[in-house]
């Protein structure tokens, strides 16, 4: 057990390395800015590259679109891009009120804005809302989801460890402590080490992060108390493929299993040496991942 855990340090840090050496890719093409009105008014920003078939790409927490700026260049070679703030992240707005459906709602009026069939693939949170968007996307032909969180309807109740964060990061956030909330995020929900804890508040995207950490309250809690089953699943009618990576815990295979299972023709891709942050630690092959993804469809 102390092997395994000093391995998983290990990949920790270098990832947490890759952070550090992030920059914005420098391309001919300027990536256009398009704005997006939700169903409640919110403002949504999209920016879109590249040339070829429609692609969607949605960030997960803490983060915001420029989290995928390592795989843009690779993927604008093939697709137009589309990479949206989701509300609360980066540019776009948000509201005083929260549901995981508002995301869906997000999530499809970009889709319709896009105006043609599109793939779109989530990581993360952001792949849990394209799950709970299901039934909202009309113009998806194909979907991809790198890893989402999930909690089933057979899932046991919330741990009692999970259950004190959660209490601790609402505290926080009605004191406006907004570094202790992704403190505490990271910490005890990433399970980032103190050592790899110190590089990342060195990186130079931590002051962003906190900046939106207030939106992580609301989806910790949504990822924990959202429930879903086999039969919500069963009615996605979109070609699905998932991503897992072959070092990712034990939870995000039993994830994966559990929605491959439930939907008809739905199809794994492993992500051979990587866990959950391939997009930073290996573009080239995520890229890869994703043209073999699509490949059915385009």
């Amino acid at each position: 057990m102390k092997a395994s855990r000093d391995r998983l340090a290990v990949s920790d840090r270098r990832l947490l390395i890759l952070l550090l050496l992030v920059r914005i890719s420098t391309s001919a093409q300027v990536p256009e800015r398009l704005w997006v009105h939700s169903k409640d008014g919110t403002r949504i920003s999209v920016q879109k590259t590249g040339d070829g078939p429609a692609l969607l790409l949605i960030h997960g927490s803490s983060v915001d679109g420029s989290s995928w700026q390592r795989v843009l260049p690779g993927l604008s070679k093939y697709f137009t891009v589309y990479v949206m703030d989701r509300r609360g992240h980066g540019n776009s707005g948000d509201a005083k009120t929260y549901t995981i459906s508002m995301e869906g709602d997000d999530i499809a009026a970009v889709s319709a804005a896009i105006q043609q069939p599109l793939t779109i693939l989530g990581h993360s949170y952001g792949a849990l809302c394209v799950l709970i968007a299901l039934d909202k996307l009309q113009h998806a032909r194909q979907l991809i989801l790198y890893e989402s969180p999930l909690t089933t309807d057979t899932s046991p109740p919330i741990p009692p460890d999970a259950q004190q964060t959660l209490a601790k990061m609402d505290r926080a956030l009605e004191a406006n402590e907004r570094e202790e909330i992704l403190t505490l995020f990271l910490r005890d929900f990433a399970k980032v080490s103190p050592v790899s804890l110190v590089t990342m508040r060195a990186a130079s995207n931590w002051a962003a992060r906190v900046d939106m950490a207030a939106a992580l309250p609301r989806e910790m809690h949504a990822a924990l108390s959202q429930r879903v089953s086999k039969n919500s699943l069963a009615r996605c009618k979109i070609p699905l493929t998932l991503f897992v990576g072959s070092t990712s815990p034990a939870s995000a295979r039993q994830a994966t299993d559990f929605i491959c299972h439930s939907v008809l023709g739905c199809r794994v891709l492993t992500l051979e040496g990587q866990g959950h942050l391939a997009a930073l630690s290996a573009p080239d092959l995520l890229v890869t991942k994703i043209r073999e993804a699509a490949s059915p469809v385009y």
